[in-house]
């Protein structure tokens, strides 16, 4: 389903440099139309509000970790998970404020552990499958 939600992303990512890490027969338990909307506003988040040029993608230790080289998000941000918040909007940011507020509630409901790092080499997101 991984890989799907990145083929299906392919036009997303003509302007990146994209690396992938994942093992063959990754299973995750995560409903797979829950799954593929989390991994999708992922990885659109990190296309469009980065402004890096990389993208990186693996899947170790029962986490998948979506992260780009961009400017990364204000502290206040991740300080007290306020990225998570619903209408929580970056600095130069076109979205609603939703995505990742989505993404929070659809990982808890599969109990599915969601950490957002951010510095000056980026933003990651690591999604803990239990």
């Amino acid at each position: 389903m991984i890989e799907a939600c990145i083929i299906n992303n392919q036009a997303l990512f003509e302007h990146k440099v994209l690396s992938i890490d994942l093992p063959g027969n990754v299973f995750v338990p995560m409903a797979a139309q829950e799954l593929r909307l989390v991994v999708q506003n992922l990885l659109q988040n990190a296309v469009h509000h980065s402004q890096g040029e990389q993208i990186h993608i693996r899947y170790r230790d029962n986490t998948l970790t979506i992260a780009d080289n961009g400017q990364g998000l204000p502290e206040i941000f991740t300080a007290n998970e306020q990225a998570f918040e619903s209408g929580m909007r970056g600095p130069n940011s076109l979205g609603t404020g939703i995505g990742l507020s989505l993404v929070k509630r659809l990982c808890e409901k599969f109990s599915v552990e969601v950490m957002i790092e951010s510095g000056e080499t980026g933003v990651s997101v690591h999604l803990k499958f239990a």
